[in-house]
């Protein structure tokens, strides 16, 4: 599955619809993904609108 697809439902429908949290919570988790995104491309040598959610582990 691709990541973009995850981290656009992770956004729109689990933390703003089922968790209920607040703009700032979803703001953090924003920049978080923005730190995270460009390690894993590069990590992973991969564009991220091509990262597979399989393809990372923790």
């Amino acid at each position: 599955m691709k990541l973009t697809i995850c981290v656009h439902y992770f956004f729109e429908q689990y933390l703003q619809r089922i968790k209920g949290y607040g703009p700032n919570t979803i703001k953090a988790y924003r920049d978080a993904l923005a730190l995270f995104l460009p390690f894993a491309r590069d990590a992973l040598d991969t564009p991220i609108n091509s990262l597979q959610l399989e393809q990372l582990t923790p």
